[in-house]
């Protein structure tokens, strides 16, 4: 009989959302994944009594320790359910029709998914998933890619409701954004974001970061994920040409900033905005003969206190850190 091996290749990656968190549900959106890091592990407590032999006795089992991500190209048709879960609020028709909005929720409380990946040997299956932190990075070379890490309640592994014949039957979404597809605008807030606010960039990086923690308590499993710190939101990117000071002057001066990443194929739009943030570094090292590069972060936050800083926004949270646009 044949044995069957575990091939990359092979493998299959589908989401869906949880009504009950830790209560599976049959996947619905196939996410084609470039690699994938969630394991379910017990914690071992080690007994370090003394008994007379130099060897330790046998260690006790401990709580499972469901936890970690997975990394992904980002693409125009499919991944809502991820980008839903994240933010918290998923919008239709806004702010007109055939513009969806992911508005950045304060918290996810109750909101989890289940994730299973097909591994060929057998179809493991993670149960009351939460995304803790995520990451859109873009370079030239790679295209824009999203990575997610987390933490679940449980796994279990051959599901009799999510097996390899449901993941099969999962459609594969069209191709993935390219950086050449994106336009960056970044601007103080005089006025609404133009042609003049555009930035050429080698490379950017947008962190948001849930501060999610899954307590262990007197279970076997932990609790669900909740948030347990300020959230925070980091904006990165590099200018490969040092030619402006214009950063390093909003940096002095505590300029607050807006800006707008929309990438575009000529018929699908996703447009991600940030209506308020702060320049907290910038580095132009010269590292050689070479062209000097500006390297700049940003740090997203609301702005309760003067919400019509934000009128450049036509959306229905005016005051969110970050919200995600698509149509």
């Amino acid at each position: 009989m044949a044995v069957p091996v575990s091939h990359g290749f092979e493998s299959q990656l589908g989401i869906g959302t949880e009504v009950t968190v830790g209560t599976e549900v049959v996947v619905t959106e196939k996410i084609p994944y470039r690699s994938e890091s969630i394991k379910a592990q017990n914690n071992h407590i080690q007994d370090n009594s003394l008994c007379g032999p130099a060897a330790r006795p046998a260690s006790q089992q401990g709580t499972l320790i469901v936890e970690g991500g997975f990394e992904a190209h980002m693409r125009y048709a499919l991944s809502q359910l991820i980008f839903q879960h994240f933010f918290g609020t998923f919008l239709t028709d806004t702010p007109v029709v055939g513009t969806n909005t992911y508005s950045l929720d304060p918290s996810i409380d109750g909101d989890s998914i289940t994730v299973a990946i097909e591994k060929t040997v057998s179809v493991w299956t993670t149960l009351g998933y939460k995304v803790s932190e995520l990451e859109i990075t873009g370079t030239p070379t790679d295209g824009i890619l999203w990575s997610v890490s987390g933490f679940g309640t449980d796994q279990i592994r051959n599901s009799a409701t999510n097996t390899s014949g449901v993941l099969d039957a999962l459609a594969i979404p069209g191709d993935f954004m390219l950086f050449q597809d994106m336009r960056l605008r970044i601007g103080d807030h005089v006025d609404a974001l133009a042609a003049a606010d555009e930035l050429d960039i080698s490379e950017f990086t947008l962190n948001i970061n849930r501060q999610l923690d899954p307590t262990e308590v007197n279970s076997f499993n932990r609790l669900e994920a909740l948030e347990n710190n300020f959230r925070e939101t980091t904006l990165t990117i590099t200018i490969p040409r040092y030619c402006a000071d214009d950063f390093i002057d909003f940096h002095r001066n505590h300029t607050n900033l807006q800006a707008e990443l929309l990438f575009t194929d000529g018929v699908n739009t996703k447009t991600i905005l940030l209506p308020n943030m702060l320049t907290m570094e910038f580095d132009a090292e010269i590292g050689g003969p070479e062209f000097t590069p500006l390297e700049l972060s940003f740090t997203a936050h609301p702005n309760n206190a003067s919400p019509a800083l934000n009128t450049f926004m036509t959306l229905n949270d005016v005051n969110a850190e970050v919200e995600l646009q698509e149509s």
